[in-house]
């Protein structure tokens, strides 16, 4: 179910990221294209496609690196300024992991996120269990 629902929000992010590329660079073609197209949209002053662009990044690399995530609840970011964004990803983790390994988890989540996109400035990681999740929403 987890995985499900990972795959659906990878889709989503997905199709939102492609469509604002295409928006940006409607005419690219090659690797090399993409990437001027890339730096270009980091330089521009205009942050209405760049914000986009980089917030589904970011979500979309942080759906990729959660491998001791069982579910990730949510994962909002936000783009503080041109250059920086931030994640609070709330998370659920796979049972059994001891907590010696939990600190380990968070600091490898952390440094995948940065190294994917540098823009990355601060990340919260929220670990909730996903019953508590459901009973936050239910409003209890």
């Amino acid at each position: 179910m987890s995985f499900a629902i990972l795959g659906v929000a990878f889709v989503a992010e997905g199709t939102s990221f492609v469509r604002a590329l295409r928006q940006a660079a409607p005419d690219v073609d090659t690797l090399n294209e993409l990437t001027q197209t890339i730096d270009k949209i980091r330089r521009s002053k205009d942050p209405t496609v760049r914000t986009v662009l980089f917030e589904d990044g970011a979500a979309l690399t942080g759906i990729l690196i959660f491998d001791a995530v069982d579910v990730a609840l949510e994962v909002p970011t936000m783009h503080l300024a041109p250059d920086l964004i931030l994640v609070a990803a709330r998370i659920d983790l796979i049972d059994g992991i001891p907590g010696e390994e939990v600190e380990q988890v968070a600091t490898e989540i952390e440094a995948a996120l940065r190294e994917a996109e540098p823009m990355v400035v601060e990340v919260f990681l929220d670990l909730t269990a996903r019953s508590a999740m459901r009973l936050r929403r239910a409003g209890q």
